[in-house]
């Protein structure tokens, strides 16, 4: 969204050296204009909106590392899948569960700093564990799983009144 712009004027906006979206402005000089960025790594970006006028006004957004992980609970000895965006450019990505190092290959940020990896839940008692991806550059983001026990059954009284059965040991 923007202000101060010429009325009805058509609004470009640049980030990164491309066009990200276009707008028309209201009579009031406002607009409001969507797109979509072409980079996910991790940093400051310059975004530049300009009138057919010639005014213009400059903002920034920062990117900052973050990780999805697919399913987030789960027993010991099944795949998960962890996803990234927000990490620096064609890195190693080093991946830990609980502080210790995780096999999953060899993995690094493609050139918008997102990547993609899958890894076997390692031997842990049920409760919650952090997942920690790092890129070379030292940025991080974190997730937390959840191990639970198999086979977890909920056991609850039916009986709404009355006595136990005389035959119940």
């Amino acid at each position: 969204t923007g202000s101060g712009f010429a009325p009805d004027s058509t609004i470009t906006v640049v980030s990164n050296g491309g066009q990200v979206a276009t707008s028309t402005c209201y009579d009031n000089g406002e607009f409001t204009a969507y797109g979509s960025v072409q980079t996910s790594a991790v940093g400051s970006w310059a975004v530049l909106a300009s009138d057919s006028l010639g005014n213009s006004a400059p903002a920034t957004f920062t990117i900052t590392p973050s990780i999805v992980l697919n399913p987030t609970g789960g027993i010991v000895g099944d795949l998960a899948a962890i996803s990234g965006y927000g990490f620096a450019p064609s890195s190693a990505i080093t991946v830990e569960y609980n502080g210790q190092a995780l096999a999953v290959g060899s993995v690094s940020s493609d050139r918008s700093g997102s990547f993609a990896a899958s890894f076997t839940i390692p031997a842990s008692i049920p409760g919650s564990y952090t997942v920690l991806a790092s890129d070379s550059s030292g940025n991080s983001a974190s997730a937390t799983f959840t191990v639970g026990v198999p086979g977890d059954i909920t056991i609850r009284n039916s009986l709404s009144s009355g006595s136990v059965p005389s035959d119940w040991n």
